[in-house]
């Protein structure tokens, strides 16, 4: 049980922000006074920030965030996959995307076809998981992966896989579906869409407390922000802290984005009881390369080997997880390999799934370590792909060694000597064929065949 009372936990950087639209007298009830909240079947929440790497958060004050990771399990070692659309998938359906031909992003407004794959209605999903339970499941925010082909409009495919609601959504990146950004979106709420001149991180969060508050438990909502991805901007000065300068650059528009994600995250959890809530807090990819810090395996714009979002270099896979919630070690960190494929079996986990029948082929519960963050993982090697017609780049990793194969072009790293990936292991080393050949074998015996 977490001792930290919850309105300490999250107080916040900002004034309180207006969600004018939310009932005061609901707004005012205590988690534990609303029906339902129990730690016996907890809550899920899944706070998803778009295009954010492992060196970023240590850039910018993130004091919300850092409240998470204050009562939680962060992780050191979580993989993504290089791009939106296939982490999105692997984090609802527990599979690698390839397994039905996603290995790019969904290009959202195009519909279904060979050359854009897009989920179909029948797989098993996380919200259908909670569904059967007996939760009730939302969606909010950025959707990224398309129609299914019995949808008869995009506004609609959340729905089909297990979501109750969908709202304040985005259908793909902020700026397409005849909007321009931020401040000019086409914004979805259950099947409906229209252009809106609404701050769309202000929205997201406006809709998520709302639905938070009006719903009973037990319940799970998945928070996909559109930010920090670009197109980047100066957001509001009400969603930064009080003098926050004008940013200038990218890079600083691109942290000012996180700051103001931060305060959203704030604002949602405040009404979060933690004690009877699993919360996770994701990114979905490394950061993109016109922003990307300088180093630390997450290089800027002047690196040669490009080591950011798009890649399957530690810059655009290795992402931040931190767990926090009932029954998670509170403050600890893990080095366990872990997935974004493993969270659907690890929600299960925690709300007593025992078997699946079918579905979530690839997911690897890491429930256990949750409890007990120092005890080995099950997972022996995280996986991370982007392909299409013109590309092929692949990557395995084991808890010390990294596999690495562009377009047939292969190079080995040891991970533990060379966490930047700058040198990779010579072919004179005579550790190179035994490596070579056992991470090999992973990729073809091991990872699941493409679709």
């Amino acid at each position: 049980m977490l001792s930290a009372p919850k309105h300490l936990l999250f107080a916040g950087i900002l004034a309180p922000l207006c969600l004018a639209s939310i009932g005061t007298a609901q707004r005012g009830l205590a988690p534990h006074d609303r029906p339902g909240a129990r730690a016996d079947k907890p809550d899920v929440l899944l706070l998803v920030i778009d295009d954010v790497g492992w060196p970023d958060l240590a850039s910018v004050p993130t004091p919300n965030i850092d409240a998470i990771a204050e009562v939680g399990v962060s992780y050191d070692r979580f993989y993504s996959m290089p791009s939106c659309s296939p982490t999105r998938y692997q984090i609802l359906f527990g599979r690698y995307g390839r397994r039905d031909g996603i290995g790019r992003i969904v290009t959202s407004y195009l519909p279904p076809a060979p050359d854009n794959p897009t989920p179909h209605h029948e797989l098993l999903s996380l919200p259908k998981v909670a569904k059967s339970l007996g939760y009730r499941t939302a969606m909010i925010g950025k959707w990224h992966l398309g129609r299914d082909f019995l949808a008869s409009t995009l506004e609609v495919s959340p729905h089909l896989h297990g979501f109750d609601v969908f709202r304040a959504g985005a259908i793909a990146n902020l700026g397409g579906g005849g909007g321009s950004g931020y401040f000019d979106w086409l914004r979805v709420d259950d099947g409906f869409s229209d252009l809106t001149t609404e701050y769309a991180t202000s929205a997201q969060r406006d809709e998520a407390v709302r639905w938070w508050i009006e719903t009973d438990a037990p319940r799970l909502m998945v928070v996909n922000f559109s930010a920090p991805h670009g197109p980047y901007h100066a957001p509001p000065p009400e969603t930064l802290p009080p003098g926050w300068p004008v940013p200038t650059t990218a890079r600083e528009r691109f942290e000012a984005m996180i700051v103001a994600t931060d305060g959203a995250i704030g604002e949602i959890m405040k009404e979060v009881d933690l004690e009877s809530t699993l919360v996770f807090f994701i990114s979905d990819n490394g950061t993109p390369r016109g922003v990307a810090p300088n180093g630390g395996g997450g290089a800027g714009p002047t690196d040669p080997l490009g080591r950011h979002k798009n890649t399957t270099y530690e810059g655009g896979i290795r992402v931040p997880l931190i767990v926090a919630g009932p029954d998670v070690a509170p403050g600890e960190r893990s080095k366990i390999l872990v997935s974004a494929v493993d969270i659907v079996r690890t929600v299960a986990d925690r709300l007593g799934v025992e078997r699946f029948q079918d579905g979530a082929e690839d997911s690897i519960s890491f429930s256990q370590n949750l409890r007990a963050p120092n005890m080995p993982g099950e997972r022996e090697w995280a996986f991370a792909e982007q392909y299409d017609l013109e590309n092929d780049d692949r990557a395995v990793v084991t808890r010390r060694y990294k596999l690495r194969v562009f377009n047939n072009r292969r190079a080995i790293y040891d991970l533990q000597t060379d966490p930047n990936e700058e040198k990779g292991i010579l072919l004179s080393d005579p550790r190179y064929p035994e490596l070579l050949a056992s991470l090999q074998a992973i990729l073809l015996d091991e990872v699941p065949l493409r679709k």
